[in-house]
């Protein structure tokens, strides 16, 4: 993959290409389409003469993607364009990646996407981070502000977190609903759409007798022998292998990026979900 870099800060992986997004609210679709020609926008003439050509063809944005779990995913499930914002530069993304503060994203911009998946920060909830915030350490909470923007678009979206964070219960998933290496299970709220149910499978081990592995930070700690039982029983080499065997990821290295993940085959249930509701 080729990258580059503009003065919009966004990078575009398609043939080296580089996209501004920087839309221009006085157009007549509220966005400049010739600026952006890498996604084809909700609402432009393009989209509408794609939507006649492709039955289904529809765009994501991934709000905090990281390295791009989710992103993976709605891909996989059949959007036809994904974009991924993060604060953060994130040199493993592997589509077109927007570096920007996802509130300073006006309404506006965010209305031209068929569907929003939302990832915030897990750490002010998750118990991995309890013995931090036991000495002080503070996480940034930011699940009711990412809500309230979204509520504010008018279309469908997704929040992700962990189960211990406050967001709606409407569907729960883990590794097992899907033959992952990780139980991972984590809650999804779900605006404008509907997701069936989906039962997980009884469990055919532990973590410890390696059927499973913890993918929590860089693998140090008391864990570790775990993931030593996943790798000799998978035939791994390293943690970095373990991590990515175990979600089903092949293209992010950095361990910490790894660790924080949605795993894709969450985002492809719920993004084909979706797509099947629309079609």
């Amino acid at each position: 993959m080729t990258s580059g870099r503009n003065s919009s800060g966004t990078r575009g992986f398609t043939g080296g290409q580089n996209y501004n997004l920087e839309f221009d609210k006085e157009s007549p679709h509220g966005c400049d389409t010739a600026l952006f020609p890498g996604i084809c926008l909700a609402g432009s003439p393009e989209h509408k003469r794609n939507r006649d050509q492709v039955e289904g063809e529809m765009n994501a944005i991934d709000l905090f993607c990281g390295a791009g779990g989710s992103s993976v995913g709605l891909k996989q499930a059949g959007f036809s364009d994904v974009l991924g914002v993060d604060i953060k530069e994130q040199q493993e993304y592997p589509f077109t990646l927007w570096t920007k503060d996802i509130f300073k994203i006006p309404v506006y911009t965010l209305k031209h996407f068929d569907f929003i998946w939302a990832s915030p920060p897990c750490q002010a909830y998750s118990v991995a981070s309890q013995p931090a915030k036991a000495k002080g350490k503070r996480y940034p909470d930011l699940i009711d502000k990412t809500r309230e923007l979204l509520l504010k678009t008018g279309k469908p979206f997704v929040l992700e977190n962990v189960r211990q964070a406050p967001i709606r219960h409407d569907l729960v998933l883990d590794g097992t609903m899907f033959d992952l290496g990780v139980i991972r299970k984590r809650a999804f709220e779900i605006h404008g759409f509907e997701v069936s149910l989906i039962l997980g499978k009884k469990r055919a081990g532990t973590i410890m007798d390696g059927s499973y592995i913890s993918v929590v930070g860089r693998g140090a700690g008391s864990i570790r022998q775990s993931y030593r039982a996943y790798m000799d029983k998978n035939g791994l080499k390293t943690i970095r292998d373990a991590y990515q065997h175990a979600m089903k990821i092949d293209w992010i290295t950095d361990l910490k990026m790894l660790a924080e993940a949605v795993p894709p085959a969450y985002a492809k249930y719920i993004g084909e979900a979706f797509l099947n509701c629309v079609a």
